[in-house]
């Protein structure tokens, strides 16, 4: 279906309107008169596609493509953001931000992560499927993401590797990162058989940092651990691609990772986190602005799965001439997640995120 600015902006009002907002709140959000918006409320209603009820669909002949870019309208500086964010990047001396991605999401649903992954799934395979090695994290937002993807082109050819290894005192698999690497295999229909770390310990226990050699050379009798992390050659030296989330210190806390760490590092950490980490991502924590290097370092040193040097060194990959290579490929839902999302900004090649996160990820880089 072929629409005019005028109809996508039309659409865009009464999608706004049908959410709730109120005119003077869409006038500031799409930066158009009052007068403007009531013209766009009428004509959409002529359309058939609004009702004052605030009763609102879609074309039926209108694409995903389309709508997707309609429900962001409510976001109308992605552009300016994306600059800002590469700028930053630059600052650090870090790879700019390559694509910024945004759909619109109920913050408040139950269902939300399987909502977003069913929003984001073809972009992120179509990014995902020109990498060589895809690394894939943990988190309920990666497996929503990976669960949604469908009919895509076989990838025979691609590696899905776990970017870690799994909580000890928990079998809940709603995060696991075998778990959704294995999907993601089977949904690019790859030939080499399936990578598991399920039965590897996603970390050396503080108590135990004495041991810590003789514990990773144990790991090492896992043919999958060493074919991911072992030597010069591992898979994880080599990844193309990583698909992770973000987490800050507080949603981290609600989580069986969080119960892992505090069970493996003492019952201190949730507060030494909550002082010095802005985050994680992909189970790496990164250090706040104000925070003390020290015992993050330590934390991180006894982590099994991905480093912080794979992350960049990931992320440099997509930045290399002609490079077809996605790169780091961060999915983040919470606003609450703004600041640890910042904090990796330099580290990452593709974003794909939420409007109200994007909202307050603007207001820390100065809009």
């Amino acid at each position: 279906m072929e629409l005019n600015e005028s109809d996508r902006l039309a659409l865009s009002v009464a999608y706004l309107r049908s959410l709730g907002k109120s005119q003077k709140t869409i006038e500031s959000e799409l930066r158009i008169s009052q007068p403007h918006v009531s013209r766009l409320l009428k004509h959409a209603e002529r359309k058939g596609w609004f009702r004052r009820e605030f009763r609102f669909r879609f074309p039926d002949e209108l694409s995903d493509e389309e709508k997707e870019a309609i429900r962001c309208r409510g976001f109308p500086d992605r552009e300016g953001l994306k600059r800002r964010l590469s700028e930053l990047a630059s600052a650090r001396k870090g790879v700019p931000l390559k694509s910024l991605e945004l759909v619109h999401l109920d913050h408040t649903s139950a269902e939300r992560h399987a909502e977003f992954g069913r929003l984001v799934a073809r972009y992120v395979a179509e990014l995902i499927a020109p990498a060589k090695i895809c690394a894939v994290a943990w988190g309920r937002t990666v497996l929503g993401v990976v669960e949604a993807i469908e009919s895509v082109p076989p990838r025979p050819q691609l590696i899905c590797a776990p970017a870690a290894g799994e909580p000890l005192n928990d079998s809940d698999s709603s995060s696991s990162c075998s778990l959704a690497a294995e999907q993601l295999a089977n949904k690019f229909r790859c030939n080499s058989s399936p990578l598991s770390l399920r039965g590897v310990p996603a970390r050396v226990p503080r108590d135990l940092a004495a041991s810590a050699r003789i514990l990773k050379a144990y790991c090492n009798k896992s043919k999958a651990y060493r074919a991911i992390f072992a030597g010069p050659d591992a898979l994880m030296n080599r990844a193309d691609s990583l698909l992770t989330g973000v987490g800050d210190v507080a949603s981290f806390e609600e989580g069986v990772w969080f119960q892992e760490i505090e069970c493996m590092e003492g019952k201190d950490v949730g507060a030494v986190l909550e002082k010095h980490a802005a985050g994680n991502i992909g189970g790496v924590w990164l250090l706040k602005k104000d925070g003390s290097d020290a015992r993050l370092r330590d934390i991180n040193s006894r982590w099994l799965g991905m480093t912080g040097e794979h992350i960049k060194k990931c992320s440099l990959q997509a930045q290399r001439p002609n490079a077809k290579s996605p790169g780091v490929i961060v999915l983040a839902i919470e606003p609450s997640k703004a600041e640890i999302v910042h904090r990796t900004i330099g580290m990452v090649n593709h974003l794909v995120t939420t409007e109200a996160l994007a909202r307050k990820l603007a207001s820390l880089t100065g809009s």
